[in-house]
């Protein structure tokens, strides 16, 4: 949707309809100037979403985006979601701790060893890997 926009600086996507989105693979891949301040992810309904593949990839001024709300029981495909950008290891800690409270494991110990991986030294995501 908007891959490869060099030039995208911020976003309104209050007004957006998110709930039927399936597919938001590489949605804003590549749009290097958008930064945390200027996406607000945190009221999209995504209990009905199968991929977000690459959808931040390479968005090197992101620093965070609050994904605490979205519910990721459908999401098959994360591959890439993150990859190659600015992220806080408490986004990969979020995503993690919502794929563990649905008993998707598989998910969870990926995003919470990629949290771990970026912040090495953070005991709560140690325990929780462990569990």
């Amino acid at each position: 949707m908007f891959t490869n926009d060099a030039n995208l600086t911020h976003i309104d996507l209050s007004a957006f309809n998110m709930s039927n989105g399936k597919d938001f693979s590489s949605m804003f891949n590549n749009c290097r100037k958008l930064t945390s301040d200027n996406l607000d992810t945190s009221n999209w309904i995504t209990n009905k979403t199968t991929s977000v593949a690459g959808m931040f990839m390479n968005c090197v001024k992101l620093t965070s985006i609050d994904v605490s709300a979205w519910d990721t029981s459908n999401i098959t495909s994360f591959a890439n979601t993150f990859s190659y950008n600015s992220y806080n290891p408490s986004d990969y800690y979020q995503l993690g701790m919502n794929a563990m409270e649905k008993r998707e494991y598989t998910t969870a110990i990926d995003y919470l060893s990629r949290a771990l991986i970026k912040n090495p030294a953070n005991t709560s995501i140690r325990n929780n890997l462990a569990v």
